[in-house]
């Protein structure tokens, strides 16, 4: 130990989320610093710093029992991760499916030999954990219900789309189909005049043949010439 060291372990935790199509991805990167074991007989530390030292020492000790248990799984043995706070920070580390890279320092003096025995024989342990890398996903619901109700208003889009465009087509129908049938009348009518003017044709012919016909004969029974018998105006005499 020295005088500059902060006797205090310093954890870096940095989580990534990630959402596409309806799953959630999370991802965490821990980097941590553990200070090194300390024996206060050697380093004579006291007061606060007894009591750091302490802290520390009972955090690795937790932590060396932890990679004990997992390191040797046919024991049986239950990680005691919450009898510190150290070993309940890095609990994903070991067991959820996590790629862990532990790096050891060792003093190369002669006095700390057996502080670096202790250490090496940590690491040793360390290497026996078996830990599998796994993908953190879950089903995104909220995600999801919004992709969802995004495809079920485009859908509802469409479909309002097609029943205005299908009325409007209707309507157009309709018109059309008023209007043929208001040029079928009108047509009728139009026969109809038709008739009327032919016969009233006929007849006005009839009538002035008629009316010739009588002409032609007072002119022979008066023996006045046609063009004055055409003039003549009838005018009735009183009856004696």
């Amino acid at each position: 130990m020295n005088a500059h060291s902060s006797r205090s372990h310093a954890a870096y935790i940095l989580t990534v989320v990630k959402h596409a199509s309806g799953v959630k991805t999370t991802s965490s990167l821990y980097l941590v610093d553990l200070a090194g074991s300390e024996r206060t007989a050697k380093s004579e530390a006291a007061g606060l710093n007894f009591d750091e030292a302490v802290a520390i020492n009972s955090s690795l000790a937790v932590l060396g029992r932890v990679i004990y248990s997992l390191a040797n799984p046919k024991n049986k043995i239950r990680p005691p991760f919450r009898e510190s706070k150290l070993t309940r920070l890095l609990s994903n580390v070991f067991t959820y499916g996590a790629r862990t890279v532990m790096v050891v320092c060792c003093s190369m003096s002669v006095d700390d030999v057996p502080e670096t025995n202790s250490s090496l024989e940590f690491a040793k342990q360390a290497m026996n954990v078996k830990v599998r890398e796994v993908k953190d996903e879950e089903i995104d619901y909220f995600a999801l219900s919004v992709q969802l109700q995004i495809q079920l208003d485009a859908q509802s889009a469409a479909v309002q789309k097609d029943v205005v465009d299908k009325v409007a087509l209707d309507g157009i129908a309709r018109e059309k189909q008023a209007l043929h049938s208001r040029v079928e009348q009108l047509e009728d009518y139009i026969k109809y005049q038709q008739r009327q003017l032919d016969a009233y044709r006929v007849a006005m012919t009839a009538a002035a043949n008629e009316l010739h016909s009588e002409m032609s004969d007072w002119t022979v029974h008066t023996g006045l010439p046609t063009s004055l018998a055409y003039g003549v105006v009838y005018q009735p005499q009183p009856e004696q």
